[in-house]
């Protein structure tokens, strides 16, 4: 196949069928599904192989010496998510059965079911960004922080480390989440109504919110009553106290920065 487009193409195979005894869930990488990420020579039939989700601790243990036998990284193997089945962030996860040590390093990669469920958890554009960062970034909004011992989600972010579309030297954003109530252009009502249309979505923070400060921090959101192009702006509300630090770390980079390198921001203050 990839000779065929001239273009990489990889496989993953799912847990629900054996090699020789047809349809079974080992619920990992196992005795009966295994010729699957078995290599042949330079090839291998499948890059990934996407565990059932009924994976245990010990399931987990068997996958990780299984894919060492084969010479696979036991990264290859996803533990399945069902995210449909309880809601998104509101899944109850085995948490334990994947971690190394507690919060030091997955033991096998994550592979989300139906993350779009995010989507039946609001009623507006408000709602589900709200649902999004939970899931995204966790309740903590840091993550390089641990949950709240009161909640059961990790934010992916906890889990998976930041990549990001800003590179090369240049990097714009209106910070468009492709729906809003209004459509602005430079900073005037272009469209005084609702719209959707994701396509024309800006690169969006990478993180939110992760923020630090000396004092009580600022309230981070989407503005989409006011914004210089498109749907929306960015909105940090509260009381600046003298003397105070804030920082806001929206985005991951790698961008070249020289001494000719020139930021330029649109913004309004009250």
């Amino acid at each position: 196949m990839q000779l065929k487009v001239n273009h990489p193409v990889k496989y993953s195979w799912y847990d629900a069928m054996t090699y020789e005894y047809g349809r079974y869930h080992e619920d990992g990488l196992g005795e009966y599904n295994y010729p699957f990420m078995q290599k042949e020579g330079d090839k291998v039939p499948a890059d990934h192989f996407f565990a059932n989700f009924n994976w245990t601790k010990e399931k987990n243990d068997y996958s990780v010496t299984m894919a060492k036998w084969l010479g696979r990284s036991q990264y290859d193997v996803f533990a399945g998510l069902e995210l449909q089945q309880g809601g998104s962030y509101k899944t109850k996860v085995k948490w334990d059965a994947l971690f190394l040590m507690k919060m030091a390093k997955l033991r096998l990669s994550l592979g989300l079911f139906a993350p779009d469920t995010i989507t039946s958890l609001g009623k507006t554009g408000e709602d589900y960004h709200k649902n999004e960062n939970i899931f995204f970034t966790g309740y903590q909004g840091d993550p390089t922080g641990q949950k709240p011992d009161d909640k059961d989600w990790y934010g992916i972010a906890n889990l998976v480390a930041d990549r990001t579309p800003a590179v090369g030297r240049s990097f714009t954003t209106s910070f468009n989440t492709g729906h809003g109530k209004k459509w602005f252009v430079d900073g005037k009502v272009s469209k005084d109504s609702e719209w959707n249309y994701r396509s024309v979505s800006g690169i969006l923070p990478t993180w939110r919110w992760w923020q630090t400060s000396s004092a009580a921090k600022l309230q981070a959101d989407y503005d989409f009553e006011d914004a210089y192009n498109g749907g929306n702006s960015l909105k940090f509300a509260g009381d600046l106290a003298e003397n105070t630090n804030q920082d806001v770390r929206l985005y991951s980079t790698k961008l070249e920065v020289t001494d000719k390198t020139k930021l330029r921001v649109a913004h309004k203050g009250w």
